[in-house]
């Protein structure tokens, strides 16, 4: 491998695993807040925490397959912008319902269905087909699993440590925050591979 292509597929591998990492702290921030309420009243802390996964597995089986459809029809830049759009204007609710103290059950479910879904397409759709755009992607795809599968270990624990560190609306900025450089590399290939 020519070392423009280590450096790249290094890059990518570092820009990915930062934006995992934010993802992580945005998507489990609901979790965490789910059960700081113990602290408060263990019937509505245990009702938050089973919507959360509800809310996960509604995104996962229902939303994350209609989102990468229609990710799959429309042009791969225009669909990388949709989706980034909508998951920083679901963070941006996300966070401003916890300012207002407005976290219910159902915001709580939807907002965890929206995340999860979000997150699937983005690890799955947009990323397998942004490897696939790059020159050597054979060499690029065990790097983007090995990115896939670290986040799936370490990201529930590293986004309960944030959480602790730096409170709900942290972890949601971490993972606004984390998200753009991901993006505008995004933003770099798929620009090039429509011209």
């Amino acid at each position: 491998m020519s070392s423009n292509k280590k450096n790249n597929s290094n890059l990518l591998f570092t820009l990915m695993m930062i934006s995992l990492f934010g993802n992580a702290c945005a998507d489990y921030a609901l979790l965490w807040y789910s059960i700081d309420t113990l602290n408060l009243n263990t019937a509505i802390a245990g009702n938050n925490v089973s919507t959360f996964y509800i809310g996960q597995a509604i995104g996962a089986i229902c939303l994350a397959p209609f989102l990468a459809v229609t990710f799959d029809k429309l042009p791969k830049l225009f669909g990388c912008y949709f989706l980034d759009i909508f998951y920083g204007f679901i963070l941006l609710i996300l966070g401003y319902l916890f300012s207002i103290n407005h976290l219910t059950p159902i915001s709580i479910l939807v907002l965890a269905a929206l995340l999860s879904a979000i997150s699937i397409v983005y690890r799955s759709a947009v990323g397998f087909s942004l490897v696939s755009s790059l020159k050597d992607s054979k060499n690029l795809i065990p790097k983007f699993v090995t990115a896939l599968t670290l986040s799936n270990m370490l990201g529930a624990a590293v986004a309960g440590s944030i959480y602790q560190l730096i409170g709900f609306q942290g972890a949601v900025i971490i993972g606004i925050v984390t998200f753009l450089p991901i993006m505008a590399y995004y933003h770099t290939v798929f620009n090039n591979v429509s011209e």
